[in-house]
């Protein structure tokens, strides 16, 4: 599978690769391929959310 040797190659993990197709040559939508996309915006979202959450400020050091 060209996933797991990507993987393999650049050292990133397979969970951390979000394969998509390319919408430019294509008019009418499909089901299939909306729903990878889907899948794939909401992996980066929670890795962004993580991402935050683990480097907000500890807010109880602020004094008021």
């Amino acid at each position: 599978m060209q996933i797991e040797e990507f993987s393999a190659d650049v050292g990133i993990p397979m969970n951390c690769i979000f394969p998509v197709k390319n919408y430019s040559s294509e008019i009418d939508p499909s089901d299939d391929t909306d729903s990878l996309i889907l899948s794939t915006m909401s992996g980066i979202l929670n890795f962004a959310e993580d991402y935050i959450l683990m480097n907000q400020p500890d807010c109880s050091d602020i004094n008021a």
